[in-house]
Parts: C-alpha cells; sequence; structure tokens
C-alpha cells in the first residue's frame, strides 16, 4: 500500500494496466490481501483519499485533475470487485450453474484431456497464451488482461468448460493458479467471458491479436518461452514464424521444439460462438455440443 499510494504510481495505472510488460509492478497486487481479508475495501479507499488529498496541495491545477482522474479510476474498479461479491451473494450456485440457464449443457463435462494438458502446460502453439500461462504458473499472477486472454482461449478457442465434472474445468484450474482467487469476482466474469450469461455481446479475445495489442515487440512472450528468445520483435508473436522453433538457449536448456497451433483461431471461435448464438436464439443446448464431447473431432478446427 505503501508503494502504490503514491501520486506517481496512482497517476501511471491507467496506462499500465493493460500490457503485461507494465502491469505487474504498475498494479497495486492487493488484491491476494483483498480475497483473504487481511486488508478492507475501507483501508483502501481511505489510502486513496489521503493520497488524493496530499496531491491537492502539492499539485498544478491542470496535473491535480488528471491525477484525480486516476485514482477514481482505480476505485472504479475497487466498485466493480463488490458488485461481483454482490451478484454472488444474491446468486452462490454460480459457482456451478450457468447464470443463463439454458447454458447449462452447452460445453461437455467430459472432454480430449489432451486440449487441457496443453493448455495448462503454456503449449498451445500460441506466444502470448503460452507465455501468460507460464508466468501465471511461476508466479500466482497474470494482469486483467492476460486473465480475459486465457479465459476466452479455453472457454471459447478450446470449449473446456467453466465448471468441474469428471476431469478438472477451468475455473478448478484456476483456482489452483491465482494467489488471489476470489470465487465471487471470478466465477461471474468467468461466466461473462465463456458466453454462459445473459449479456449478448460475446468477449472473445483473439489470441494472436491480444499480443499484438499488448506486447507488440514480444518482449513479455521472449521473457517467459526460451524456445522463442531468438526470435527479434513481433516475430515472436506470429505463430507461423514461432512453429517448430528452438532457439539455442533452448535447446541447451533441455526444450522441445515450440509446437503448431493446436487450434484454428478463427475457426475454433467461430465455432464456439455460433453454438452460444444458437442457444440465445433459443434452441436448446443439447443440439449445439458436440455429439463426441470434443473439439479433436471437429478437423476444420486443427
Amino acid at each position: 500500500m505503501q508503494r502504490f499510494f503514491q501520486a506517481n504510481t496512482i497517476f501511471a495505472y491507467p496506462k499500465r494496466l493493460s500490457s503485461p510488460n507494465s502491469a505487474f509492478d504498475g498494479c497495486s497486487r492487493l488484491s491476494p490481501y483483498l480475497a483473504y481479508g487481511v486488508i478492507s475495501d475501507v483501508e483502501i479507499f481511505q489510502a486513496v483519499d489521503r493520497a488524493v488529498t496530499d496531491a491537492n496541495g502539492s499539485m498544478p491545477k491542470a496535473a491535480f485533475h488528471r491525477f484525480e482522474s486516476a485514482a477514481r479510476f482505480y476505485l472504479d474498479r475497487l466498485a466493480w470487485r463488490r458488485d461481483y461479491m454482490q451478484t454472488f451473494e444474491d446468486q452462490p450456485d454460480l459457482e456451478y450453474k450457468c447464470m443463463l440457464p439454458a447454458c447449462d449443457g452447452l460445453r461437455p463435462q467430459t472432454y480430449d484431456p489432451e486440449l487441457m494438458a496443453r493448455f495448462v502446460a503454456g503449449k498451445t502453439g500460441f506466444p502470448f497464451v503460452d507465455a501468460l500461462m507460464r508466468c501465471l504458473r511461476a508466479t500466482g499472477h497474470v494482469h486483467m488482461r492476460g486473465r480475459a486472454t486465457l479465459a476466452s482461449f479455453a472457454t471459447m478457442n478450446l470449449f473446456l468448460p467453466v465448471f468441474s465434472g469428471d476431469q478438472d474445468g477451468v475455473a478448478r484450474f484456476l483456482a489452483r493458479q491465482f494467489i488471489d482467487w476470489e470465487p465471487a469476482v471470478h466465477f461471474p466474469i468467468l461466466q461473462l467471458i465463456s458466453g454462459t450469461t445473459p449479456f449478448e455481446r460475446m468477449m472473445v479475445y483473439n489470441p494472436i491479436k491480444a499480443g499484438f495489442d499488448h506486447d507488440p515487440k514480444g518482449d513479455f512472450v521472449r521473457q517467459w518461452l526460451p524456445e522463442l528468445s531468438d526470435l527479434e520483435g513481433g516475430a515472436a508473436l506470429q505463430p507461423e514464424l514461432t512453429s517448430s522453433h528452438l532457439s539455442q538457449e533452448a535447446l541447451s536448456g533441455g526444450y522441445e521444439p515450440y509446437p503448431s497451433p493446436i487450434v484454428d483461431a478463427k475457426a475454433s471461435a467461430r465455432y464456439a460462438k455460433d453454438r452460444i448464438k444458437r442457444i440465445q436464439s433459443g434452441e436448446p443446448a443439447k443440439e449445439a455440443v458436440p455429439k463426441t464431447g470434443s473439439l479433436v473431432d471437429q478437423p476444420s478446427l486443427f
């Protein structure tokens, strides 16, 4: 709290939030302490209020207004967290049921374990997704956009279930990774991203475009994927250049060549969106599920 609630860090927060290269240190990183009840929302609000009060007496008027806007930007996200908490208080069954009941049969509970295994290992063939996963497993943390990218890829491109059946669902796996796992926050967001809420707009992140949007020079990818450490700039983000690539550094470290993409990003997203749109239009969920329960049997996606 002492590190983050200073004028310079709050000022920079809105601009540093979206990139994995800046968000790791640019965010407050207080979410684990909130999740475990070590600190309260009130304490955070008071800390921001003190920082704003101090800045009011030491900054030019124009600069202070920009700073005040950045502080509100931060507090807005704290308010969103409280909204999610209230949603979960009202609907605790969101932990195991879809917010939109018609979606309860959307994703099969039994799926090809290879899909989850490659996702978990950070070996999907999509560099930005794999870098996020390896960072998460090593540190217990990735930034907001990174979390959305991982959730979207798992539930839309791989069509893995959010909830757990006989095998691990996406939620159970992530719960073991995030050091700030808060069911009241994560379950509603996972449902929103996976398209199982009444919200009509689908939040499908293109796993390649997300890398160019938030890590355009490939610095984050090279940091977490030694196999691609010798590829310069945006080349580290392009599957057509990264497939089967193996840097000398990775070779000496015992790594295998970087894999090819396990799905076609556009085709798999189109498949998922079509299934969800059918349900939203009133068709029964069972008509939207592949008979085999696995995307492996959809040859056009691989």
